[in-house]
């Protein structure tokens, strides 16, 4: 039995690929973006640290000459000129207060923040300190002075605000990209699988399973192996059975014959038993003797349709579609039989393959006959029609002749009738019954609904 894979459960490998990688396309290019971003910020920070306090080593011993002078007209305009290079606010600090500065705003002094002392720098949320303590007191005893520059980090860090966004388009475009080629490989590389699979679907109808498909692919060609192994065991299994299955149905039909023909033998027995009787008048004798023969003729003709039914024996029953079989019995019949060419034939098969343990050349036969005896007998019309259900499967033939009288119908089964088309032994029937039989089924008779004869095999 087919196993039928519900379409909404799986999804091809490629598109599970890419789901399972789709978080990636999103944290990869953002945490590259921040990461490139906060590298990218400390180095500038590093680099213009680096540079400020270059400057103020080289200004220190001018702003101290001026400091020294008490050039304070002077002082402010060197200030001011230098930390507009710079983009910054230059101060110069004494006992932690502003002794001059370039700005008429005098910058923050004491803004908390991360100190680097190796580099000289204090980083504040705002802006960056850059300072140099002089060489030279400005005043003996007092504290040292420092030389101290303050840049906003936004003229530092402005060019960053691009960086972002182009890492981030950048990034998410690469793994795009990889994520791309990354699938593709990995759809070459289950080609293979693919061209093993339709193999492995296909191989009911390989003629020589060892045709499947060798990829070259250790794990595939050892689940090949397997297959080739668990299918001849299979179908080592399958013969066994059906040969067993054959001899029980065969062992049935022969039981079948030996009752029919006992129950017969006893009739004759006892009417031969009354005839003896003393007791039995002149009239009931006279019947006993018109009986007699007619029984004795009954039990001949059916022993002889029983000596040539055993001719029909299965000798296996595999599993196959039985709509070709009975495709094949219609046209054997059309053929044979003498039906005027307005006759009717009417097939009804289903779509699908219908499966069913039979022996092809007998079940043809079956089904010929009766076909046969349909296309003789109807006016203008015969059916035959394939039923298929969970409990078994009906070949149904049907015609609009005259049909048979019911109490006929088990007589013409067992070959106790003559043919109507002539003085000898209707066979067909009682063959077309054993056959049946033999394939454990049973073979029944009702009234067509256009009042003709209908037969179903029931398999």
């Amino acid at each position: 039995m087919a196993v039928k894979t519900d379409p909404s459960s799986s999804a091809p490998f490629a598109s599970h690929l890419r789901t399972a990688l789709r978080p990636y396309h999103v944290w990869v290019p953002v945490f590259g973006a921040i990461g490139l971003s906060l590298a990218g910020a400390l180095v500038t920070l590093v680099v213009s640290a680096r540079s400020d306090l270059r400057m103020l080593k080289a200004i220190e011993g001018s702003v101290y000459e001026m400091v020294k002078a008490k050039n304070r007209v002077g002082l402010p305009d060197l200030l001011r000129d230098v930390s507009d290079a710079h983009q910054g606010h230059l101060a110069v600090i004494e006992n932690g207060e502003v002794y001059a500065s370039s700005s008429y705003e005098p910058p923050v002094i004491n803004e908390k923040g991360f100190h680097l002392p190796t580099l000289g720098i204090l980083l504040t949320p705002r802006n960056l300190h850059a300072e140099v303590q002089f060489t030279k007191t400005l005043q003996p005893g007092v504290a040292p002075a420092y030389l101290r520059l303050v840049t906003p980090l936004e003229h530092l860090l402005w060019p960053l605000q691009f960086l972002f966004p182009l890492v981030l388009i950048l990034g998410w475009t690469v793994s795009k990209f990889y994520a791309y080629r990354m699938t593709r490989s990995v759809n070459r590389a289950l080609a293979p699988l693919s061209r093993f699979e339709e193999a492995i679907r296909g191989l009911q109808t390989l003629k020589d399973p060892e045709d499947l498909y060798k990829s070259g692919i250790q794990e595939l060609d050892s689940i090949r192996s397997a297959i080739l192994e668990t299918h001849r065991a299979l179908s080592n299994a399958k013969d066994i059975i059906a040969q067993m299955k054959a001899k029980e149905l065969t062992t049935e039909t022969y039981e079948y014959l030996i009752h029919d023909l006992e129950k017969l033998t006893k009739a004759l027995r006892n009417q031969i038993v009354l005839l003896g009787d003393p007791a039995l008048d002149e009239e009931s004798r006279e019947d006993l003797f018109k009986l007699i023969p007619e029984t004795a003729e009954e039990l001949l003709m059916q022993f002889t349709a029983g000596k040539n039914n055993l001719d029909f024996e299965p000798k296996v029953l595999p599993e196959r579609d039985v709509i070709p079989v009975i495709r094949e019995g219609v046209s054997d019949a059309w053929y044979a039989s003498h039906s005027p060419s307005n006759v009717l034939l009417i097939q009804n098969f289903p779509d699908d393959s219908v499966p069913v343990a039979h022996d092809s050349q007998l079940l043809r036969r079956a089904i010929a006959n009766l076909v046969h005896n349909a296309l003789d007998a109807c006016r203008t019309t015969v059916q035959i029609a394939l039923i298929a259900h969970e409990k078994g499967t009906i070949i149904r033939i049907e015609d609009d002749g005259t049909g048979i009288p019911a109490d006929d119908v088990g007589l013409y089964f067992k070959g106790r009738k003559k043919s109507t088309k002539g003085d000898r032994q209707a066979f067909g029937l009682a063959a077309t019954s054993h056959i049946v039989r033999s394939h454990g089924g049973r073979l029944t008779y009702q009234q067509s609904e256009w009042g003709g004869a209908c037969f179903e095999v029931i398999l």
